[in-house]
């Protein structure tokens, strides 16, 4: 399983420990994941000559 994912599976647990500030930062990361990996796609597709699909 990569980063992101183990991230998402992580923030739920967190919450339900009632750890918040933890499950924020955890959620931040995978935020910061997504962010970059829509970036490397957005490029690619612009390096093709290929329309965005959003």
């Amino acid at each position: 399983m990569n980063t992101s994912g183990r991230v998402v599976s992580n923030v739920p647990e967190i919450c339900v420990a009632g750890d918040l500030e933890e499950a924020r930062q955890a959620a931040s990361l995978l935020q910061q994941d997504l962010r970059a990996k829509l970036h490397r796609y957005t490029d690619a597709l612009d390096a093709h000559g290929e329309r965005r699909p959003f």
